[in-house]
Parts: structure tokens; sequence; C-alpha cells
């Protein structure tokens, strides 16, 4: 077990049973979203022996005015992957993996942890249930799953004469397309950083060897929803979407949704597609309850933590308290 380079994190990323290549961890996405975050340096951490596979993507933070750095998985979910059935194996992969952020003088690690791929099951650290988030089963897909309300909005849009378009390959209009819409959005919702992305990100997001889906909606000659999924092994995320006010109207991300689910399910080899969960954490979450009625399998979302050295994090707790930037119930306080 060490750290590897990103061809050889890409070699065992790619060993791993195909209902555990989370398309969150996939290595080329844990890159590029690293380029587009602050003060972020991806890095890999894992290895294959006789006994199993350990693998571990996630992003070195650093905070330069105390002199911090903390790991932290990237957007989206991660966390380490254990794939064995030997206890020992994992025991000893979690400790030369804790050895590996001492020696890069981490003071904690802090993983959002997959409800896709249920890593929090062989997490080793403190586990903190967040909230609940909603998939889709593709092996038993149908429309008829989706709840009533769901049902009534896709027949509203196919009414309306809406299609979708579906491309492993778009082109730059239509990537473009999507900027608009999704850009207007977080504009009008007036979204936090973490879903702000620049241009640049979207074109290079769909020129890594990940297998990226764009989806988008017609009404007419106008875009009026466009999502983007990440695929990888047996498994789906709804990475970003949005939709514009007559999108919203006339339910298109419920027909993006279904088009989606049906043309993964048809091709067979994918079996979940992830929607994730409400913007809160509360169970009557209005985003959440949309999901639901898409996608009726429940999965647990945990956060992963670890801290790597208590005295310093005492003494900064301590000398933080006064600051202005401190959350005392965060697991890192100290930044945003």
């Amino acid at each position: 077990m060490r750290e590897l380079t990103l061809s050889e994190a890409l070699l065992i990323y790619r060993q791993l049973p195909l209902d555990l290549q989370s398309p969150y961890h996939h290595p080329e996405f844990v890159l590029l979203d690293a380029r587009y975050k602050s003060n972020a340096k991806a890095v890999f951490f894992g290895g294959k022996t006789q006994d199993g596979i350990f693998f571990c993507p996630l992003h070195f933070i650093t905070s330069p005015e105390l002199n911090i750095i903390d790991a932290e998985s990237a957007r989206g979910y991660g966390g380490p992957i254990v794939f064995s059935a030997d206890d020992s194996f994992k025991i000893l992969s979690f400790e030369r993996f804790f050895n590996w952020l001492k020696s890069n003088d981490t003071l904690v690690e802090f993983e959002r942890l997959s409800p896709l791929i249920g890593n929090e099951k062989s997490f080793v650290g403190e586990r903190i249930f967040n909230r609940l988030t909603s998939a889709v089963d593709l092996g038993d897909y149908s429309i008829k799953k989706h709840g009533s309300k769901s049902v009534r909005y896709i027949k509203k849009a196919m009414k309306a004469g809406c299609s979708v378009t579906l491309s492993l390959s778009p082109s730059v209009e239509q990537i473009a397309s999507f900027i608009e819409v999704y850009n207007n959005r977080m504009s009008e919702l007036e979204a936090s950083e973490q879903y702000l992305y620049p241009d640049e990100y979207f074109f290079e997001l769909f020129n890594t060897s990940q297998k990226v889906m764009l989806a988008l909606v017609h009404e007419g000659d106008v875009i009026i929803a466009a999502s983007i999924f990440l695929l990888a092994g047996r498994l789906a995320e709804y990475h970003l979407s949005a939709a514009t006010t007559l999108g919203r109207q006339l339910g298109a991300t419920n027909l993006l949704l279904h088009s989606v689910s049906e043309t993964l399910s048809e091709e067979s080899n994918y079996h979940f597609l992830h929607l994730g969960g409400g913007r809160t954490t509360d169970i009557d979450d209005p985003l959440l309850q949309f999901k639901q009625t898409i996608g009726k399998v429940s999965l647990d979302f945990y956060i992963g933590s670890n801290v790597l050295d208590r005295d310093r994090y005492k003494f900064l707790k301590a000398s933080q308290n006064n600051s202005a930037v401190f959350f005392p119930n965060r697991v890192i306080f100290y930044r945003n």
C-alpha cells in the first residue's frame, strides 16, 4: 500500500468489481475536481495483493494562513474502498493509509462516503449519518415505478412536445447549452461556491477517459432542462442538473430522468442510478421528495472523519475560539 501515480490509480480502480467502481472515485474526475477547487491537490493511495484491493482517491486541502493540510474527498462522494473478505487485510490497509496521511502532515481526514457503494460499512473512524438519498433500480425499471406526480409531469412534458437528447460525446454547442441553463439557475438560487464551476470545467469533464453523459430536454429549438451523469462499472451518478422556468413548469426534469433511466436500463450493464439527497438533512426536504418520486431505493449518506494529530487539533480549537472563522460543531471547524 502506497501513494499512487495517476496511471497506477487508474489501473487499481479498473480492477475493482464493477459494482464498486463509484463514478466519483474515478481518478480523472478527482484530478479534474482538484483543478477547480482552491488550494487542492489530487492524491491517490492504495494497492492490490492476493488478499484484496484498497483504494482511496482524495484531495489534500491546504489552509496557508494556518499551515494546515487536510485530506478530503472530491466533490460528490469518496472515501476508502476495501474489497476483501480478510479482516486482517482491511486492518493493515487502514493502518498504512493513516501512516501515509500522517507522513504528509495531515490534520483531519474528512470523507463524504458513497451511499451507492456503501463504503461507510468498511470505514475506520467516526461515522455520522447525514441524510437519506434516493436511487433508481435500473434492473427493475419502469415508468410505473414512478410516483403518480412524476408520471403526470412526464406525460405533461411529452404532451407539450418535449424531446430528450442523450450524448456521451456532446458537441461544443450542446455543452454550451448546458452551461447557460446551469449557470442561470445557480444565479437564481444564489448557489454556494461548491456548485459553481468555470466553463472550462465542463469541456474538460467530457474529455476525460470517464464515461460522462449529457442529457438535454428540447421544447422546440429551446433547451429547457439539462443534466450531466457520471458512469462507471455498473453505476451512474446524477452529477449536475438545472432547468429553466418553463422546464420546471412542464416537468422537463422528470422526462429527462425517465429517458436516462430507461436508456441505462436497456443497456443492462448498469444496475443503479443514484440521484442523491436533498439540499438539507430534513426528511421532508422538497428536493429529496422530488427524487423519491423517481428513485424508490433509499440509501444512507454518512460523513466519515479522523483526527490524525489530536494534540494539535485541540490546541487549534482553543486558539480559534475567538476567530472570525470558527464552526465549533464541524470536524473541520477552521474553514468554510
